[in-house]
């Protein structure tokens, strides 16, 4: 950029049979008005096969403040695997909160999901909660879908619940809304798909709020397959703002035969005087 190139990456590999961590990071900065305190935690300990890692990113420049945290726990004893990924974006008229949480224990196989964006600029308030429940045992789904919308003149609040109970337990459900103003034009799109004879849950979320200073599109894919137990996970977050865009891609891949995780996160944030490109590969 003119005044400011961030590339950062980082490498991290893990072999849990003989306890080795191989880890690099490569950091290349330059800048002429910012000052970047980056910490990097990486903690594994191998006997009980727990994995926590922690990066922690924090920019400061004349208009914005960017403050970046990853946790990744993954414990294979009791096949529990909670991650969470926190994104907190300051600026002079944009605000962005972002908290996604995966939790899935096998043993019992259940599936619980939530993801949480809040955006607040000066006019838009966007809050979504997405929670999805999935229970194999007794092959039950309970999702809930909540979105809150609260603008000057428009505030949309929708709530989407769904609960099936079957033999073989198919369940495709697709959820449209669609809502169009004068400065504002909402565009939602939720499909579940849960076959339980193979254990094969494949859920996608889009939402898509386009409004005259904010376009917001974000897409969360969840594959998980549970006889090897392969948990592919992607939140893409897209935000286009008139001195913002913001495209955030999360990519998480375990299997727990043998205990591997491959997890990539993509962040590349593209302002008048700033360009950030974060890649985090283990």
């Amino acid at each position: 950029m003119d005044i400011f190139t961030c590339d950062i990456t980082y490498h991290v590999s893990e072999q849990m049979d003989i306890p080795t961590c191989y880890i690099t990071y490569h950091v290349s900065e330059q800048m002429d008005i910012l000052t970047c305190d980056t910490i990097y935690h990486v903690s594994v300990q191998m006997d009980i096969l727990t994995c926590d890692i922690t990066y922690h990113v924090s920019e400061q420049m004349d208009i914005l403040t960017c403050y970046i945290t990853y946790h990744v726990s993954v414990q294979m004893d009791i096949l529990t695997c909670d991650i969470t990924y926190h994104v907190s974006e300051q600026m002079d008229i944009l605000t962005c909160d972002t908290i996604y949480h995966v939790s899935v224990q096998m043993d019992i196989l259940t599936c619980d999901i939530t993801y949480h964006v809040s955006v607040q600029m000066d006019i838009f308030t966007c809050y979504i909660t997405y929670h999805v429940s999935v229970q194999m045992d007794i092959l039950t789904c309970d999702i809930t879908y909540h979105v809150s919308v609260q603008m000057d003149i428009l505030t949309c609040d929708t709530t989407y619940h769904v609960s099936e109970q079957m033999d073989i337990f198919t369940c495709d459900i697709t959820n449209h809304v669609s809502e169009q103003m004068d400065i504002f034009t909402c565009d939602i799109t939720y499909h579940v798909s849960v076959q339980m004879d193979i254990l094969t849950c494949d859920i996608t979320y889009h939402v898509s709020v386009q409004m005259d200073i904010l376009t917001c599109d974000i897409t969360y894919h969840v594959s998980e397959q549970m006889d090897i137990f392969t948990c592919d996970i992607t939140n893409h977050v897209s935000e286009q703002m008139d001195i913002l865009t913001c495209d955030i891609t999360y990519h998480v891949s375990e299997q727990m035969d043998i205990p591997t995780c491959y997890i990539t996160y993509h962040v590349s944030e593209q302002m008048d005087i700033f360009t950030c490109d974060i890649t985090l590969c283990k």
